[in-house]
């Protein structure tokens, strides 16, 4: 913690003073923190954990209003070591996780009623301490305005940021004991971890006589700051087991459980076969944390739109935890595809594929010479997340055709998924560069709420870096291939990168997906089915968007 000079909430000298910094009157702010009413209101709400309860103190929302603002002001002077993670702006049960992947073993701790265990008289001591020093009164009506029933409830905003400012001197001495030995300590509320890329170093935090519990002086330290280790809740993970950090799967990556992948496809398997009313009962069916949560008093079937809600805040928590990663996970984008089939809404994103149409091209023309000239190509496009539709140059145009076509020279846009033309669009739609084989429009209305792509422009690919290419293969049924690969050249206009594999006919103007899942380039050149041996050609994004005169309609 540290002192703010210029901090107004440290120069509170009485109740008056606080009074007013709250912008409340004296007799209210009295009444919320010495009436012997209750400004709570108590209830309990399932846990995942079969049978377990949490009991949820919720401050009504005048009180919740003034904790609120303390919490803010507290959260001024809080300076989190970088051991702790909850309740720490920028941080979260991801970043504590990302620590611990990869760990040959790790052992997870688990405080008891963490917040009940903080009293009030610590709290009291809190704000009678630098840096705030407040004088009695300040202090004491403080307290009883974050505390309920003699401790932290578990529900009001100020209980995070006081827990941890309370627990600062446990994450200095669990530090100081972990860094002794060669351990790695961080905390999330109230779950503790501990790891090492050494097995060894771990098993020394272990009683000898019980090898699945915690060392004595582990326990110590935790109980000297007013805490107690859940006995149930400690485990040691090996890397033989699955192993788990605040819910996340570390073994090689951050990580959902399979298990919960294998749920949601079952979800979606009913709700495409049997409608969302009855995938939604069978999913409440077997969790009744869900149900309490989801289903309003005596119904059994949750409403459509709060399912569909809490299923789309499923597949975002597990794409927080997949952002930690340096490659994205193919399985969540079958399940957000999953999503935008029964749903038709904008999802994070899909299975690539399915944001590559066909686009097929045919028109006649006048040359420069006023010569009859007949068009007609095949090959790829695909639509970014910011509204470009992209495909390859040559796919629409001949080079040197005229700036300007005739309306009625179109490009017609097939879903492979269907088979069906969407919609057509005038080649004159297009933006064609001047230098490259590249042309962009704006994305149809009637492709609007398609999948679409993310781009990365920024983060320029590099020789070694593994590809996923997309693009319809017409000489297989018109079907979208996927090709991983390899780049292993750079062009020396840093602009075209060639990769260890064969493009074929027909995937020009598809995507290149690096590992995070974006968009680096497009396919420009590739092999035909008879010549099916030359690396494939690929133009980088970051060449070619975003450079406003380096575009042009010709």
């Amino acid at each position: 913690m540290a002192s703010m000079d210029d901090n107004t909430f440290l120069t509170i000298r009485s109740r008056d003073d606080l009074a007013s910094f709250l912008n409340i009157e004296l007799k209210t702010l009295t009444m919320y923190a010495h009436s012997n009413k209750s400004f709570y209101d108590s209830f309990e709400i399932g846990k995942r954990s079969a049978g377990k309860r949490r009991l949820i103190h919720a401050p009504i929302p005048q009180l919740k209003r003034l904790q609120r603002v303390i919490a803010e002001e507290l959260g001024k002077v809080y300076i989190p070591p970088s051991c702790v993670h909850g309740f720490v702006p920028g941080r979260s049960i991801v970043t504590n996780a990302c620590h611990h992947v990869e760990s040959p073993a790790i052992l997870c701790l688990d405080l008891k009623d963490f917040f009940p265990s903080i009293t009030a008289n610590r709290v009291y001591g809190l704000f009678r301490s630098s840096p705030f020093s407040f004088p009695k009164e300040v202090a004491s009506t403080l307290t009883e305005i974050c505390c309920h029933e003699g401790s932290l409830p578990q529900g009001a905003p100020t209980s995070p940021v006081i827990s941890n400012m309370i627990c600062l001197r446990l994450d200095k001495q669990l530090s100081s004991f972990a860094h002794a030995r060669k351990v790695f300590y961080t905390r999330y509320a109230d779950d503790i971890t501990f790891s090492s890329k050494s097995r060894k170093a771990v098993n020394r935090l272990l009683d000898t006589g019980h090898p699945e519990a915690p060392c004595r002086e582990l326990l110590e330290i935790i109980e000297k700051n007013g805490l107690v280790v859940n006995a149930e809740k400690t485990h040691i993970a090996r890397k033989t087991e699955r192993q788990v950090v605040t819910g996340i799967v570390v073994n090689k990556k951050c990580n959902f459980p399979r298990d919960e992948y294998r749920v949601l496809r079952a979800v979606f398997h009913n709700w495409e076969k049997r409608g969302a009313d009855y995938a939604a009962r069978e999913y409440v069916i077997h969790d009744d944390s869900y149900r309490e949560r989801l289903c309003l008093d005596g119904e059994d079937t949750p409403s459509e739109e709060s399912f569909k809600r809490h299923i789309r805040g499923r597949l975002e928590y597990y794409s927080m935890i997949d952002s930690a990663n340096a490659a994205r996970s193919t399985s969540l984008e079958r399940l957000w595809t999953m999503y935008y089939d029964r749903t038709g809404e904008p999802v994070s994103f899909s299975i690539p594929s399915r944001s590559v149409l066909s686009i097929h091209t045919a028109y006649d023309y006048k040359d420069i010479l006023g010569r009859s000239v007949d068009f007609e190509a095949d090959g790829s496009c695909f639509l970014t997340s910011d509204g470009r539709l992209i495909t390859c140059k040559h796919c629409i145009a001949n080079e040197g055709t005229p700036l300007e076509l005739d309306d009625d020279c179109l490009c017609d846009l097939v879903d492979m998924k269907s088979g069906k033309t969407v919609c057509s669009v005038p080649v004159n739609s297009f933006e064609r560069d001047m230098a490259h084989d590249f042309a962009v429009a704006p994305v149809p209305d009637a492709l609007k709420g398609y999948p679409a792509l993310m781009v990365d422009e920024i983060n320029r690919p590099i020789v070694g870096q593994k590809v996923r290419a997309l693009g319809v293969l017409f000489e297989h049924g018109g079907e979208v291939r996927e090709i991983r690969c390899r780049i292993d050249l750079a062009h020396v206009d840093g602009a075209q990168y060639r990769v260890a594999a064969p493009f074929i006919k027909g995937m020009s103007g598809g995507p290149v997906i690096g590992l995070n899942g974006r968009v680096v380039g497009v396919v420009t050149k590739g092999s035909t089915p008879e010549d099916y041996f030359q690396d494939g050609y690929f133009l980088w994004l970051g060449a070619v968007l975003g450079k406003g005169s380096g575009h042009s309609n010709g």
